[in-house]
C-alpha cells in the first residue's frame, strides 16, 4: 500500500519536470513514479531489518518528506542547466587605433561614434608612454565603426580576439584561462568584469594561436 501511495506521489512530482522540459513525454512520469516507489520500498526494507526505526511509516508521513527531496533535486538540476546555458564564447573583431595622449582624445572618438550611431559593446584605452596612447573598440557593427574612425583621420587595425560570457560565479574566469593554458595558448592581453549577475572577458592571443584558442574555447 505504501509503495502504491509513493508511486502516485511520483506522478505528481514528475508533472513540473515535464513542464520544465526534463521529461519529454509520459515516460518521465512513469520513471519518476517508479523511482519514488523504489525509494519507499528500500526504506521499508531497511526498517524491517532494524537499520532504521521511524515512529510513523504511513504514506501520509513519508510522502511530504519524499516530495521535498525530489522537488529540491529537480530545482538543482534546473539551476545547473540554466548556468550551463549561459556560458558562451565567440571570436570577435576588435578595432585598434592610436590616440594622442592628451585630454579629450578618447571623447573625440566616442563623439564620432555617437554621430555615426555606432553601438559599442566594450572599449579599452590606455596610455603607453609619454607620447603615445591606444584604444580598442568592440562594436556591434564593426564596419560602421571602422568608417567612423577613418572619417576621423584614424587608421583602425582589425585584430582577432575572444569574447566569453558566463554566470558571475567564483572560478568561471579561472576556468576560461585554464582551458587556454592546457591548450598551450599564451594570452597577450585580457580584461574581465562582472555586472548584473553575468561575467564577461575579452582575450587577445597571438595570431598564430587563434586556431588553438578557438578549439579550446569551443568556438
Amino acid at each position: 500500500m505504501l509503495g502504491m501511495g509513493l508511486f502516485a506521489l511520483g506522478i505528481l512530482v514528475a508533472l513540473p519536470l515535464v513542464s520544465a522540459g526534463l521529461a519529454t513525454d509520459t515516460s518521465g512520469l512513469w520513471i519518476a513514479g517508479a523511482a519514488v516507489a523504489g525509494t519507499g520500498l528500500g526504506l521499508g526494507i531497511l526498517a524491517m531489518l532494524g537499520a532504521m526505526r521511524p515512529l510513523n511509516w504511513s504514506a501520509s508521513a513519508v510522502a511530504p518528506w519524499l516530495e521535498h527531496q525530489v522537488w529540491n533535486r529537480s530545482c538543482r538540476v534546473l539551476a545547473s542547466r540554466k548556468e550551463a546555458e549561459m556560458a558562451t564564447a565567440r571570436k570577435i573583431d576588435v578595432l585598434t587605433v592610436k590616440l594622442d595622449p592628451k585630454p579629450g582624445a578618447l571623447a573625440q572618438v566616442l563623439s564620432a561614434f555617437r554621430e555615426a550611431k555606432v553601438n559599442l559593446t566594450a572599449s579599452w584605452a590606455y596610455q603607453m608612454g609619454p607620447t603615445e596612447a591606444q584604444a580598442h573598440f568592440f562594436a556591434a557593427d564593426a564596419d560602421r565603426a571602422k568608417q567612423a574612425l577613418t572619417k576621423l583621420g584614424k587608421a583602425p587595425k582589425t585584430e582577432a580576439a575572444f569574447w566569453v560570457e558566463d554566470a558571475d560565479k567564483i572560478g568561471n574566469y579561472h576556468g576560461v584561462l585554464e582551458k587556454l593554458a592546457k591548450a598551450g595558448v599564451n594570452i597577450e592581453a585580457t580584461d574581465a568584469f562582472g555586472i548584473g549577475g553575468k561575467f564577461a572577458t575579452v582575450i587577445f592571443v597571438a595570431e598564430g594561436d587563434v586556431g588553438k584558442a578557438s578549439t579550446a574555447l569551443g568556438v
